[in-house]
């Protein structure tokens, strides 16, 4: 993963494609794609697939990021993930990493 880097458009559909529901009242954060692959700090800019997944991974699991809700109010989701939401967000971000990667 380290070694296959990707585009713009490449690196938003993998945010986009995140199973990023925090709780089942609240809307997806797919929305906020670019919001989710923004790094946090300069080592995390590089476009390989290992970096972006990692920033991905950190950014849901700290929560924090802000959108609108389905009626259109402003909403942020500052809550971090737990337990059974921690591995289904894991495991389905492992799955949309791999599914990227060529046969």
């Amino acid at each position: 993963m380290a070694s296959f880097d990707l585009t713009a458009d490449q690196r938003l559909e993998f945010a986009r494609r995140a199973p990023c529901r925090p709780l089942p009242s609240r809307p997806s954060l797919a929305g906020n794609a670019e919001q989710i692959i923004s790094p946090r700090c300069e080592a995390d800019a590089r476009p390989d697939l290992w970096t972006v997944y990692n920033t991905v991974q950190a950014t849901l699991m700290r929560g924090g990021i802000t959108g609108r809700s389905a009626t259109g109010r402003a909403s942020e989701h500052p809550r971090r993930f737990r337990d059974q939401r921690r591995r289904r967000i894991n495991s389905g971000l492992w799955q949309a990493a791999m599914s990227l990667l060529p046969a």
